[in-house]
């Protein structure tokens, strides 16, 4: 024991002052005469010998109180004995992918792998540095409470991603290279699933460190997985038009027994009135058959439930297929799930879901006719022909409507009507229609938008003013002898992907005699370019709407890219990709643990530039946020569909040895990988026991109370 302040020590002399009240109070004596003291000798003899040891007691309790007090203020505190280790650091890998949450003979496999982490944690001295991390198909690290000893519950942790075990190793390898110094070491705990070896080629972990892998698996389990499912269209019933119409052979030809598979992104939307498979694929990874499973198909939209159920039987460790008719679905965007109604070691994998969105063909408004200097453009008859000649399935792609300027604002009094408006010149365009386009835009409309002439003062002006340009609009820029070509800045846009292969399609190829000049400002983005760093295609966007600007004319005036073969898929790429047939479309399908692109909520540099224009617009705006759990996510306009992996149902393990080899790790009783365990030494850290010389000191009081007021004087 010590003390922090020892110069209150010499205040114990103070307990004299008890003792020289005692002896001062002996010597007052008082004689009483009375006549006869014969039969009081017994009685009072008897009250002096309990007065006597009362007064010893009252002394000492009060040389004690004096002496708790001086010990109080010198703050007596004792060291405590603990484990030093400030040279070590320890990497911990806590697997948390699906099948950790499996039942095994100590419990849920994540809950035992918590309770052997923080076992591994109290090897290591106080001092010692940790680093803690989850690892599924990514790693996560986090900061335990009090010092490592107490980690997230299992019901906090999401056990739905797929096993990497490559990643989890080059994390602990990065971790360990921030300090050559110290003697390291790493602890993974993991069910060892062999599904999760992945590609050890580039790993490269140090030979030297040691490698310990507690295994928290079971050795046998019973799992069937819903491991695939997909969506069908069957024969649809053709329309009287299309049997009216010359392709009236080949309608017919398409209505046969032949299922096309559906694709949102590539093949657009579904007809109410076609007949919609779904395939299913169940894997028993287990080794007895299993028969008569429930499977239940259900669509969903809204409050609109529609339920379709059959029974399966599934041979072991092998995959069996089905075929569910769903019938037809009403408009709109339909979840589709397919579950197997069972209980099982696994249950996160009996259930996979899909998604289809029904709806007629998406109407096009093209707005054009304008005469200028008595010359009508072009540009509207190629737009209309090619949009025209768009053929899904052997019919329309597109519901076109062509609609002069004057006619436009009356069209667009209902927004809500067209998928995607083609501004086919967008020349002498009055300041009403512009206005009519903005609120159009605003509420989420799409635009294709030609600039034409729009390089005169007159129409660049009124442009110039609007939220909808992507820019300040220049004079006409005309070619010398080599005219303009197009070339893709954002190869990986939607719009321009298909023409990334020289083989399939050259936007070089297409040539142009003038363009317009396009001062750009700072929410537009480029997509493509003519020669001299000249805007081609630029992409803006105007709260929850966004609008592409071809920066020429849409027919042959200044050019003839309309007789060019890359016309029409070019126009049709552009028009898909606002109305969301582009790409992967407006339903996207991910995995659990894959990671997208959210909108940002942070300050633009453009008060007209809504959060979406941010996010697409501005990389320093983007946000990370991965998809934790399967199912539905809604984001904006677009349905994710996540699923998790299908190789994370196969509950497949392998031994310690083959993660070894596969990784080249060191065991922790190989040859030169001895762990040093922490020396328990003498802790600066204070122990202090004012709290208890307080208490002490009140229950002194309260018994000095007491005796004094039954100890007379």
């Amino acid at each position: 024991m010590a003390f922090l302040q020892t110069a209150f020590l010499f205040s114990l002399v103070a307990m004299a002052i008890p003792i020289l009240l005692h002896l001062f109070s002996r010597w007052q004596t008082e004689q009483i005469e009375l006549g006869t003291i014969r039969f009081l000798r017994e009685v009072l003899t008897e009250n002096v010998r309990r007065r006597r040891i009362r007064r010893w007691l009252l002394l000492t309790t009060r040389m004690l109180l004096l002496a708790l007090l001086a010990l109080l203020f010198a703050r007596p505190f004792f060291y405590e004995a603990t484990k030093r280790d400030g040279d070590r650091r320890r990497v911990i890998l806590i697997d948390r992918s699906a099948s950790m949450s499996m039942q095994g003979t100590q419990g849920k496999a994540i809950d035992v792998a918590i309770e052997k982490a923080i076992s591994s944690a109290k090897e290591l001295g106080a001092d010692a540095k940790i680093d803690w991390a989850w690892f599924d198909s990514k790693v996560v690290p986090f900061l335990p409470n009090e010092g490592g000893l107490r980690l997230p519950s299992s019901k906090s942790v999401s056990t739905t991603g797929h096993t990497n075990y490559a990643a989890a190793i080059a994390w602990a390898r990065d971790r360990l290279a921030e300090d050559n110094r110290a003697k390291s070491d790493v602890v993974m705990i993991t069910d060892l699933q062999r599904r999760g070896l992945g590609d050890p080629t580039e790993i490269h972990f140090p030979p030297d460190v040691p490698f310990q892998i507690i295994d928290v698996g079971r050795d046998a389990a019973s799992n069937l997985a819903v491991s695939r499912i997909d969506i069908a269209i069957g024969p649809s019933k053709p329309t009287k038009k299309e049997l009216e119409a010359p392709s009236q052979e080949k309608v017919a030809k398409s209505l046969g027994n032949e299922r096309t598979p559906y694709n949102p992104g590539t093949q657009g939307m579904v007809r109410p009135d076609q007949t919609l498979f779904v395939h299913t694929t169940l894997f028993n990874y287990g080794a007895v058959q299993r028969e008569d499973i429930p499977l239940v198909v259900t669509a969903r939209q809204g409050s609109k439930t529609t339920k379709v159920r059959s029974n399966v039987s599934a041979k072991p460790e092998q995959a069996t297929e089905s075929q569910i008719e769903l019938g037809k679905l009403g408009l709109g965007e339909w979840e589709i799930s397919v579950e197997a109604d069972l209980d099982d070691d696994l249950n996160g994998d009996n259930r996979r879901v899909h998604a289809v969105a029904v709806d007629d063909a998406p109407k096009i408004l093209i707005i054009g006719d304008h005469e200028l200097e008595g010359v009508t453009t072009t540009g509207t008859f190629f737009v209309n022909k090619a949009l025209s000649e768009g053929i899904e399935r052997d019919r329309p792609r597109f519901g076109i409507q062509t609609v002069s300027t004057a006619d436009a604002i009356k069209a667009l009094a209902n927004p809500s009507a067209w998928k995607t408006i083609v501004l086919a010149d967008a020349t002498n365009v009055d300041s009403s229609l512009i206005s009519s386009m903005e609120r159009y835009v605003k509420l989420g409309g799409q635009v294709l938008a030609f600039t034409g002439h729009i390089g005169g003062e007159l129409g660049a002006a009124k442009w110039n003013n609007s939220p909808l340009a992507p820019g300040r609009f220049e004079q006409v820029r005309i070619a010398g002898v080599v005219p303009f070509r197009l070339s893709a800045n954002e190869r990986g846009h939607a719009i321009l992907q298909p023409f990334d292969d020289p083989q399939t399609g050259d936007l070089q190829r297409l040539s142009f005699n003038k363009v317009i000049g396009l001062r750009v400002s700072a929410t537009a983005k480029v997509l493509a370019s003519f020669d001299k760093d000249l805007p081609g295609i630029v992409e803006v966007g105007y709260k929850k709407g966004r609008l592409v600007w071809f920066m020429s004319d849409a027919g042959n005036p200044w050019s003839n890219w309309a007789n060019s073969p890359l016309y029409l898929p070019l126009v049709h790429q552009m028009v898909c990709d606002l109305a969301g047939l582009s790409g992967e479309g407006l339903i996207r399908f991910r995995s659990v643990g894959d990671v997208r692109m959210v909108r940002s909520d942070g300050p633009s540099s453009d008060s007209n530039a809504d959060a979406f224009t941010r996010v697409k617009l501005s990389g320093e705006k983007r946000i990370e946020s991965a998809f934790e759990n399967a199912g539905f996510v809604r984001d904006e306009n677009t349905l994710y569909v996540v699923n998790t992996q299908e190789g994370e149902s196969d509950t497949a393990r392998m031994t310690e040895a083959d993660l070894r080899k596969a990784f080249g790790l060191l065991a922790p009783n190989d040859e030169g990988s001895e762990i040093i365990a922490a020396n328990e030494v003498k802790s600066i850290k204070k122990n202090e026991m004012w709290p208890w010389l307080a208490a002490s000191m009140i229950l002194l009081l309260v018994f000095e109370f007491g005796l004094s007021n039954r100890t007379p004087p």
